[in-house]
């Protein structure tokens, strides 16, 4: 039998995961030498505390449903193709990309995982909304991804 998860300690590991990713980001900007890297790092470490800061939002005013509105765009499935190293001193802002579009599917698969398990309870609309903010969040890099690296595709 399933042990019974709230919604506020689904939430709790979802700001907890924003939050190792802004940390990540943080160090890597201080790791990378290239300067368009070391600002896209800095971006991305921002992106994440906003992403927290909604998350946390939602827990305080226990609006567990309020993230399952909006448009989710089209996957462009970047990710499946794309192969992620891990971040160094000689990092480009592509292999910026390609991390953080690997840790937003990341992401995706773990909430579509608690997905398939809660589907039917009081969770499942929190959940839905947690995978479409992620898709969101990884449609925007794949596309900012397409735009500056795939351009004549």
């Amino acid at each position: 039998m399933m042990a019974k998860v709230t919604p506020k300690e689904i939430l709790e590991m979802a700001i907890q995961m924003e939050d190792r990713g802004q940390s990540f980001y943080e160090t890597a900007a201080q790791v990378v030498q290239e300067p368009g890297a070391r600002e896209l790092l800095t971006e991305l470490a921002h992106d994440e505390v906003g992403h927290g800061d909604l998350f946390r939002s939602i827990l305080a005013r226990q609006d567990y449903e309020s993230l399952a509105r909006g448009k989710v765009p089209q996957d462009l499935r970047l990710s499946d193709y794309l192969v992620a190293n891990d971040i160094g001193s000689g990092s480009t802002p592509q292999e910026i990309l390609v991390v953080a579009i690997k840790m937003e599917q990341a992401a995706i698969d773990l909430y579509s995982t608690w997905l398939s398990l809660y589907r039917g309870t009081e969770l499942e609309t929190l959940i839905t909304g947690l995978v479409q903010e992620e898709q969101r969040h990884k449609s925007r890099l794949e596309a900012t991804y397409h735009d500056m690296f795939l351009e004549d595709w």
